[in-house]
């Protein structure tokens, strides 16, 4: 197997251990740069929660196990990386076992717990160093000469994670999700990444293996849209972004259609879309089940007419064995009568679901809104 870089923070409270820690790494590895890295304290926590992609508020376990304070960055060149499976905290998983190792015994010098963080192979290394130091691996590497001794004593810079306070552009944002993610933008991408106009194309749609995850690494908040669980915000050069975030098993699509979209994803302009094979069956899926009706815009798109689209649909559905879903979403609409044109298997039952959740939803608007112009006046 080729070369690997991997890396390893020490924690605030597990720095007693550091110079140890730099000294073994030194001597099975070869150690690319060691940093003193500080985050700013009101960022801080923002930044541990999108690092580890679980919700770590101020003050939380993990910050006050770990310390808010500055921590050691080491980056690192495994030579001869090993892989087997081991038990991690996400359940087994094939890791670099010569890394792997190593956090379990530097954890056990820091006293137990989790003061020490290291990557786990490659998919974690591209993820980590983009937030951490916005590089990509392959030019971050190209940088060092490891034909020479590293410089062990630690450099010290402010820097939280990429996204931080914002995007400078829809490129920043998109070379960071390229790194850290596997997603793809659903449709209208046309303009993007340079000349995307909010008030032309609305929300952004995406579709992440998970959304809550796919958030983080965008630094994207709940949007306060009543009744949109997967709507959300994020900002590039100070404009608020409105995005809507599907992922795997939500019932947009079928979920191996969407599994397969997401494997299968190219690049366009520098971000993920979904391959020729899928994106028309998607868009032509799209205007027929998720609308009321189907616009003369997703006709010129697709340049099909409406008898062209259902043949389309129904057949690349048929032959992958693709089921039309219901969205866990109840605010994306579902057409029964076009889905059931599409495929006899959606049952009446069904049909009843779909009425009693679109009254449920109704209702709760409706008290929504007379609660607001209460407020109002």
């Amino acid at each position: 197997m080729s070369k690997e870089l991997n890396l390893v923070i020490v924690w605030e409270h597990g720095r007693t251990a550091q110079e140890e820690i730099i000294e073994d790494l030194n001597k099975d590895f070869k150690i690319c740069e060691v940093l003193e890295v500080s985050w700013s304290k009101e960022k801080f926590a923002n930044n541990l929660t999108r690092f580890y992609g679980q919700k770590l508020p101020s003050g939380s376990h993990k910050e006050k196990h770990c310390g808010n304070g500055s921590f050691i960055l080491i980056t690192f060149i495994d030579e001869n990386p090993v892989y087997h499976n081991r038990d991690t905290s996400r359940g087994p998983e094939l890791v670099n076992t010569n890394v792997f190792d190593k956090k379990t015994l530097y954890r056990q010098w820091t006293g137990g717990g989790h003061k020490i963080h290291t990557t786990n192979g490659k998919h974690e290394t591209a993820h980590d160093l983009m937030l951490l130091l916005g590089q990509e691996v392959d030019a971050y590497i190209e940088k060092f000469s490891l034909d020479s001794p590293a410089e062990l004593s630690p450099n010290a810079i402010e820097r939280d994670l990429e996204g931080a306070s914002g995007w400078n552009s829809f490129s920043h944002l998109f070379r960071t999700a390229n790194a850290c993610s596997n997603y793809v933008v659903m449709r209208n991408f046309e303009n993007l990444p340079d000349s995307y106009l909010i008030n032309d194309h609305g929300d952004i749609d995406f579709l992440a293996q998970n959304a809550v995850d796919f958030a983080y690494i965008l630094n994207a908040k709940k949007s306060v849209r009543p009744f949109r669980p997967n709507a959300y915000v994020f900002f590039v050069n100070g404009q608020e972004v409105p995005c809507d975030i599907r992922e795997v098993g939500d019932g947009y699509y079928d979920r191996s259609w969407q599994e397969s979209i997401l494997f299968n994803a190219t690049r366009y302009n520098g971000f993920c879309i979904p391959s020729d094979d899928d994106y028309k069956p998607m868009l032509a899926y799209h205007a027929l089940v998720h609308k009321v009706k189907v616009s003369k815009d997703y006709e010129h798109k697709l340049d099909l007419d409406l008898e062209g689209m259902f043949k389309l649909v129904s057949k690349f559905l048929s032959e992958h064995n693709y089921s039309v879903t219901l969205p866990k979403d109840i605010s994306v609409y579902f057409h029964f009568s076009n889905s059931r044109a599409i495929s006899k298997s959606i049952s009446r039952v069904t049909k009843y679901n779909i009425a009693v959740v679109r009254i449920i939803r109704q209702i709760l608007l409706v008290d929504i809104r007379v609660k607001l112009s209460k407020l109002i006046r």
